[in-house]
Formats: structure tokens, sequence, C-alpha cells
């Protein structure tokens, strides 16, 4: 029971004293994250979701994916998660995400379907990301052996900022399912970092409108498995803002379009490198390790064409050369490969469709003709990123053999790189407990700062987080609590990861942000002393005035809050650094 006069008087008296002890100057407002949301099997629906622990009520997680994307707003997250442990999640309807949340599936959870045409999700909201902890580790698997076709994720036409990053997609190897089904036109669209396999008869990637906006990146993703096509476009790939070079295809077919007749003239081939994985549990896609053999495979399906010359060039300082071969029969007329080694080494293809004697005409290719340019590499030495380079010149059969056109360039970067987990401390200013901060490593990715890995600390006293397989590189740092200043990425606290250098020192989060805005000032003081007294965790709406997570708040939430005065995120982490 709250006494307002009394409470009155506590408080004044807790802010002089805080203000006599000193105090900071304030900042611009500091971009903080929203509520995050948990689900694991060991909760329950009456919790109020709001820390990674089991419980029937209170602070503790919730069972249900669907009483978690009630409890979520806009802006918020949702993290499926099992402390790493397997958890089967058996779908009998799809899980709708009709509002603009983070959806994140935890290590080792998998959403399966009950029957044939069920799918994993149906995305209605604009704003949303689908992602996992580990990257493509996070699976949604379609029913096996099942005759019913499924749709693993449906996107509603009129969607926009969606992104898909880290997921695994499985497939039944049976029907013609679909990873990812675009119902209508969608804009700006991220679908990064994903493994699709065993999409046997179906598609990894389905648009039946090409995607507008500013963002359209379909990067990073492995197409393993693949005998239809990765990628369905409604128009040629070429004539479209979609850049697909930057993808591993694998066994896959590479990108086509509905209407092949568009794909037909010399000047808008489908072409694509593919740079498999050899992945013995550690390796991400479009990744290498020192002593691998990695193999650059051109894929070439198209019409009209007789001849094609392709130049290949890579870094011999860090790529050794093994070998070369192609695969289909139109090209054995007079083909050949030439080796190269310098400074920087390159192979160059000559070929010639087959030559009819009688008509003194060479073969035309047709789309059902794939040829396959193969080179093989050992990887001598690591470093940072590295890009395999093709220059081609088609020769098209309605202009005659000796009419050369088309030249053009395609690439593909990946990284040759040592990987490991990232370990480190947090604790929050007046708790014993250390769970449940939220760190995070960004990455820079096309000018965009992109999340990569993300995890949840423990209770325990020293490395309570970790941060698996986690390649060499430069990454921003975040870590987040609500009641304390987070440590954000607009503070630019960045780690350079290497061999034996992957522990981040110990941070403490400043405590008494009950606003979560990343300022403690006179806003948070009132929020406290309004809900002084309060237990069982029901306070001012959308704020965190519990702010040692007692049960209670009491003298010493107002203590920290005065404490801390003035501090602004930026003011409490000046002297702190990563490493």
């Amino acid at each position: 029971m709250k006494h307002p006069r009394k409470l009155q008087l506590l408080f004044s008296a807790m802010l002089i004293l805080a203000l006599a002890v000193g105090s900071l100057p304030g900042s611009a407002k500091a971009y903080g994250a929203g509520t995050t949301y948990y689900v694991r099997p060991d909760g329950n629906d009456a919790c109020d979701g709001k820390t990674n622990s089991a419980g029937v009520s209170g602070h503790c997680a919730k069972r249900s994916v669907a009483a978690a994307m009630d409890a979520a707003g806009d802006g918020d997250i949702l993290m499926v998660n099992n402390d790493g442990r397997e958890w089967y999640i058996s779908l009998s309807s799809p899980i709708t995400i009709s509002k603009g949340v983070q959806f994140i599936l935890g290590q080792n959870v998998f959403l399966t379907m009950e029957g044939g045409a069920n799918g994993c999700f149906i995305v209605s909201a604009s704003g949303v990301r689908i992602s996992s902890e580990i990257n493509q580790n996070g699976s949604c698997y379609a029913r096996l052996n099942s005759e019913t076709p499924a749709t693993l994720i449906y996107v509603d036409a009129g969607v926009s900022n969606l992104i898909i990053d880290g997921l695994y997609l499985r497939g039944s190897g049976y029907s013609s399912d679909v990873g990812i089904y675009f119902a209508g036109a969608i804009t700006n669209v991220q679908i990064l970092n994903n493994y699709f396999t065993v999409f046997y008869y179906g598609r990894d990637i389905e648009f039946t409108s090409t995607p507008q906006g500013s963002v359209i990146d379909i990067k990073g993703n492995y197409f393993d498995e693949n005998h239809d096509g990765s990628v369905l476009l409604p128009d040629d790939p070429k004539s479209s803002n979609i850049d697909l070079n930057y993808n591993s295809w694998g066994r896959a077919e590479g990108p086509r379009a509905n209407d092949i007749a568009a794909m037909h003239g010399a000047s808008s081939l489908n072409y694509t490198f593919a740079l498999p994985i050899f992945d013995w549990g550690s390796h991400s896609s479009g990744t290498a390790m020192v002593g691998d053999d990695i193999t650059v495979n051109y894929y070439l399906n198209a019409v009209r064409l007789t001849g094609a010359d392709i130049t290949l060039y890579f870094p011999s300082d860090k790529f050794e050369y093994v070998s070369s071969s192609t695969t289909g029969t139109d090209f054995n007329s007079n083909a050949s490969i030439d080796t190269y080694n310098s400074q920087y080494g390159y192979l160059t293809f000559h070929g010639l469709t087959k030559f009819d004697s009688e008509t003194q005409t060479y073969a035309t290719l047709t789309k059902s003709n794939a040829f396959v340019f193969t080179a093989t590499f050992h990887v001598i030495s690591n470093g940072s990123t590295y890009i395999f380079t093709a220059w081609n010149k088609f020769t098209d059969n309605t202009a005659g053999p000796s009419n050369k056109i088309s030249t053009s360039m395609v690439q593909t970067n990946f990284t040759i790189s040592d990987q490991g987990p990232v370990t480190g401390t947090v604790s929050m200013q007046g708790r014993i407990a250390r769970d449940s901060v939220y760190a995070e490593l960004w990455q820079m990715v096309d000018q965009t700062l992109t999340s990569i890995k993300h995890a949840s600390s423990s209770d325990q006293m020293t490395g309570n987080y970790s941060l698996l397989t986690v390649l060499d590189g430069s990454y921003k740092l975040s870590f987040t609590k609500p009641g304390y200043l987070d440590l954000t990425t607009t503070l630019n606290k960045s780690a350079y990861f290497v061999s034996g250098s992957r522990t981040i020192k110990a941070l403490e989060l400043k405590g008494g942000d009950a606003d979560d805005n990343n300022i403690i000032n006179i806003l948070d003081a009132e929020a406290i002393g309004s809900d002084y007294g309060y237990t069982g965790g029901t306070y001012t709406s959308g704020k965190f005035t519990d702010i040692n997570s007692s049960g209670l708040v009491d003298i010493y939430d107002l203590a920290l809050m005065g404490g801390n005065y003035g501090l602004t995120s930026s003011t409490a982490y000046s002297g702190w650094s990563a490493q």
C-alpha cells in the first residue's frame, strides 16, 4: 500500500542525496531495443515472458509462441529458446506474424509440421525479422516424404521491410515444397545467410512479383540439393534490380525466370558462381579455412549460344590451383582450358558447340543444356576477404559464330578465416544475479549494420555469455537490459577477433533507467517513486521500476537511480573498451 506524502518526502531526500554526491551532464537520447519476450518448454503462458527462466507465473518465460505473440508489440523481440537443448515444436498450423517483431529461433529449436501442407510462418506485417540465435541453426522442417506440397514461410502481398536470415529450411524431398513464397508485391526485403536443402521438386524462394524498394538483398545463402530452380523470379533476373551473385548454389540449379523466353537473348544470360561449402560442423555459408579444398562452379543456362570464352581470375598467393573440368556435352568441340599462374592466376576456358559438317553450322544451346565449368583450389593461406572474378564472352548464333557479344563480369565474395566462440562476463549494478542481459555482435554488410550473433547471459560469475562460431574480423557490440543503461551500437564499442583473442572485458551495466531511454533523469525518479512499495511485477505501464529485480520497488531501486542520476549510456561507458 502506498503512502503518497511519506513517499514524496523519501523520494526528495534520496534525490538531494544523489545530487550532493555528484552527477554527470546528460546527452542526446540513444536508441534502445524493444522488450524481449521468451518462450521455452518449461515456461507457462501465465508468466509475463520477460525473463528466460522456468516458472508458472510472474517473471518467467511463456510456454507457447502464440501467447508471446499476443503480449508483444511492434519493435519487440520474441526469443524461442531452450538453453541449447533440443526442442521440437510440432505445428498444426503456421505461426502468424501480424506485428512488426523480431522472431528469433534459439539454438537447436526445430519447427516441424504435423501435416504436409502446414507451414512454419505466415508473415502479414511489415517490419518483421525472422532469424536464428546461431547462424543457419534455427530450423523449419517440412514433413518428410509428404505428398502434400508445403510452403515453409508464406509472405503476404504488400509487406515491406522484411528480413529473413540465418535459418535452416528443409523441404520434404518428396513434393513440390517452397521455402519462402511471396504472394505478391513486396518492398524492401533481405534474405541473408540461410541454408536451403532438399527442395527436390519445388523451389527455395519464389516471387510472384518483382520486389521493389531501395534494399533488395538475396546474399550469403546456400542452396543445396535442388533440381527445379533455386530462386524463381517473375522476370529475367538480369533486367530486375535483384543481385543474386553473392550466393552459393551447391548442387542446385541457379536462378531462373517464369518467362523463359525473356532469357533467350545473349544480353540476358542466366549465369552465376557457385561456391559450395565443405562443412565439418563449424563453417558458415560462403566461408573456407586453411587446408580446405574449395570448388568454384560457373553455371551457364541459356539458349541461342554457340560459343563461350570464360576467364576465371584468382589470387594465387592464397589459393593453389588443383584441377578443372567441364560437364555437359555441348562444348566438346574445340574446347580447351589454359592455366596461368602469376601474382594473380587465371584460367581460361575456350569452347564451341558441336559443328555439323552437313549444314556447316554450330549447334545451338537450349535451356536444357546446362554447362558447368568447375575449378578446384587448395586454400594455402588465411586472411581477409578475397574475390573470384569471371569475365565472359559469348557467341550468339543469330549474329553468326564470329560475332562476340555481351561481355560482362560476375563475382563471389567469401572469407577465409579462423572462427570460434566469443565469451565474456556482463553484470548489473545492484544485482547478484547476472542472467538475461542480451548480448549482440554486429557487422557492416553493404553499409548496413547487421546483427550476426546474439545470446542471453546466464547466471554465473564468469563467462556468462558465449557467442559461437564467430569469424575473425571487426564487430560492434551491444548489451541491453531493461532498467539499465544499454551499451548500444551507436557508442561504437568495437572488438577485433583473431585466433587466441576472443574474450571481451567484463562490463557492469549501470542501473536506474526505468523508462529505458538510456538517460537517467527526473522521469526515472518519478517512475520509481510512483511505484514505490509495489510487489509482484505489476508496475507502471512500459516502465522497469524494480531495477534490481528483487520483486519489490524499494529504497535500493531509488538508491541505484540516485547514484547514477544524470548519467547517459555515452557517459557511463565512455571509459570502457572491449579488449
